[in-house]
């Protein structure tokens, strides 16, 4: 009886065993990592090797202890003949060169002459450096195409950046108040009313 039931638990183990090998295979090939592929001590071992290795203006995208992040990253994987090999990219960031984004909201400014502004077409978002000498102007379509990791937003397509001194930007002269620049720059409308872009409106 005691070896019936000693085989029967190795028969349940060795069924377990291969159902989590399964799926860990399927969660990797669907680009997912997980805690039976790379455990939680080996990843945090890893995080603090990149993190020490790392040149001085160069930073993980998130902190080195923060695994639910890293767990979440896309992972690929390429076969070579009976051999599945797991490719994992950590990103990181150049301190310099991170941009802050700013979401516009469509609302009425009041002008000078007391007319109301309402943009029309403008990009609901815009990349800007810490001085302000360098944009990009976002739309939604381009921003679902970044990658985002906690605060941050990943965006390689959008390595292209333009000078203010040599484009205009309609969301960055609004960023820092010049409205009259805004009028210039910016498909718009004025309205006597700051609620409606109905009748009383002016080009």
């Amino acid at each position: 009886m005691m070896t019936v039931d000693a085989a029967y638990r190795a028969m349940t183990l060795t069924a377990e065993g291969i159902s989590n090998l399964l799926k860990m295979v399927q969660d990797t090939c669907r680009g997912a990592i997980t805690a039976a592929l790379i455990n939680p001590r080996e990843a945090k071992r890893e995080l603090r090797r990149i993190k020490e290795n790392l040149p001085p203006q160069m930073e993980l995208v998130f902190d080195k202890d923060d695994l639910n992040a890293f767990y979440a990253l896309p992972m690929l994987t390429q076969s070579h003949g009976h051999a599945l090999q797991v490719v994992l990219s950590v990103p990181l960031i150049n301190v310099k060169d991170t941009m802050t984004l700013l979401w516009y909201i469509p609302l009425p400014i009041k002008t000078m002459s007391g007319l109301h502004l309402l943009l029309h077409g403008a990009r609901p978002y815009i990349a800007t450096n810490e001085q302000r000498t360098l944009f990009q102007e976002i739309s939604n379509e381009e921003l679902a195409e970044c990658t985002p990791i906690r605060h941050i937003f990943l965006c390689p397509h959008l390595r292209v950046l333009k000078k203010r001194d040599r484009v205009p930007s309609c969301l960055l002269a609004l960023l820092e108040g010049k409205i009259e620049t805004a009028q210039k720059v910016c498909a718009h409308t004025l309205s006597s009313r700051p609620n409606t872009c109905g009748p009383n409106q002016h080009k």
